[in-house]
């Protein structure tokens, strides 16, 4: 028996295009099972490499490209949420005669100050009766599944039909003098935060752009304990934490914005919007669903894409659970067969997921469909490219920057990117390379290693293809 070299599967691909020539792929054997390939030539429209194209596999984040695909479909670029802000009764000198309506439909990125100022238009400085709002128009929560959940992570923030803030404070890290991290306001609503298990390294002068991707915040019962090692560069900036609980949240949000603008009040009363007729003063609304899928896939914003999710038409109707996860099937089958997707394995479309999985054949479809559409520029833009540092690709695959424009997906066992390729002669591409299975510690760099180095190779020859 000849010797074998295992440490390589070589495979040899040929480009179906009008020019064909040899595609040398080198996947190394660690990672040769769990990773699959896809790779089409836009421009004649002929498939390039396809390996274990039709395993179905975790994509993490590259669900955000179908999600992408269904809002612009449902909604439109140009959709936006509304917050409208209204009374009953009458406003006189000042003083409304009755109760202050707050209606929310969504929006996912309304600040207190938008809706102070959408308050402010009523010029009332006195309630005699309630503050009542809604955050009805999502009637459920999406579903989640992860390995290692960590629900008062900026990521895990969940839609509402009235969403202040994102639902997220920001509380700032200051150090005393013996190094010890204390923080300026050490309560978030109803918790208190519990210092001690996080670590300041004064050696390493290390970048500190965002905290919380050092540290990991846990509970028991009303304290928080955030835990970590963070660089002494982080000091002075601010740990963002989300509580699962956004009618606390707007509770406390709006009573803030009416004692800063002193307005006189009873109650805050939540979802019990009264039968009188309301008058409504003020309609905010958000950016348009292409700005939010412009930040949705730079940045990765799960709660961009679990908005998109529950929201199933134009309209300002209420919606559950069922019913946006139907809509959001019944919108991908009148152009795809995902059979992976269905109402089981269907949870959020974010990516948040253990059940959200695709082919690449079926990833490529999508993107050729998205690339074919009116919405193309819009898409394209939206994906990271190398280089940018404000999105998730800022530091890989920094030769090709506006030249590969991919979303990223992580989950701690999956990496995934796919998106678009256009090499040096204006050649352009879709790729979508998944690897699954990043699950021993010892392994997992190389793993990822051996997988980026298998794409750089990738990108090298297309960029050289005619």
């Amino acid at each position: 028996m000849p010797k074998i070299n295992k440490s390589l599967i070589l495979l040899s691909i040929s480009f179906f295009s009008l020019k064909s020539f040899a595609l040398n792929i080198n996947i190394p054997q660690d990672i040769a099972n769990n990773t699959s390939i896809s790779v089409y030539d836009i421009s004649s429209q002929k498939p390039v490499l396809d390996y274990k194209a039709n395993t179905p596999r975790l994509i993490a984040s590259n669900m955000k490209l179908v999600t992408t695909y269904v809002g612009l479909q449902r909604l439109g670029a140009d959709f936006r949420w509304q917050t409208r802000v209204g009374y009953t009764g009458t406003i006189e000198s000042g003083v409304l005669n009755g109760d202050l309506i707050i209606i929310g439909g969504g929006d996912p990125n309304l600040s207190a100050d938008e809706l102070a100022a959408a308050i402010a238009t009523l010029k009332i400085n006195k309630i005699t009766g309630n503050v009542i709002y809604s955050n009805q128009y999502f009637r459920d929560q999406t579903k989640n599944s992860e390995l290692y959940p960590e629900p008062f992570a900026e990521y895990s923030a969940e839609p509402s039909g009235l969403l202040i803030n994102q639902g997220l404070t920001r509380v700032s890290i200051n150090l005393n003098n013996a190094n010890k991290v204390t923080f300026a306001n050490p309560q978030v609503l109803d918790y208190t935060i519990n210092s001690n298990r996080l670590n300041v390294d004064t050696k390493v002068n290390a970048a500190c752009p965002y905290p919380d991707t050092f540290i990991t915040i846990s509970a028991n019962q009303k304290t928080l304990y955030p835990s970590g090692t963070i660089p002494y560069s982080c000091t002075g900036k601010d740990m963002t934490v989300y509580i699962p609980n956004n009618k606390l949240y707007d509770n406390n949000a709006i009573a803030k914005i009416l004692s800063q603008s002193s307005i006189q009040y009873n109650s805050i009363i939540a979802n019990q919007l009264p039968e009188s007729t309301i008058t409504f003063a003020s309609t905010k609304y958000s950016e348009s669903l292409g700005a939010i899928i412009y930040t949705m896939n730079q940045q990765s914003n799960n709660l961009y894409a679990k908005t998109i999710f529950m929201t199933r038409n134009n309209e300002s109707t209420p919606t559950t659970y069922t019913q946006s996860k139907t809509s959001y099937l019944d919108t991908l089958n009148k152009e795809f067969k995902f059979n992976e997707l269905n109402q089981h394995s269907l949870e959020n479309g974010s990516g948040l997921s253990r059940h959200e999985k695709l082919t690449t054949e079926h990833m490529i479809q999508l993107l050729n469909n998205l690339y074919s559409s009116p919405n193309k520029d819009l898409v394209l833009q939206s994906l990271p490219t190398p280089g940018n540092n404000q999105s998730t690709l800022s530091r890989e695959f920094i030769n090709y920057s506006n030249m590969l424009f991919v979303k990223t997906g992580t989950l701690s066992d999956v990496k995934a990117y796919s998106g678009y390729f256009i090499n040096q002669k204006g050649n352009v591409y879709s790729v979508s390379f998944v690897i699954n299975g990043l699950n021993d510690s010892k392994t997992k760099q190389q793993q990822l290693n051996d997988f980026k180095q298998t794409i750089q190779n990738i990108l090298d020859q297309l960029n050289k293809s005619n």
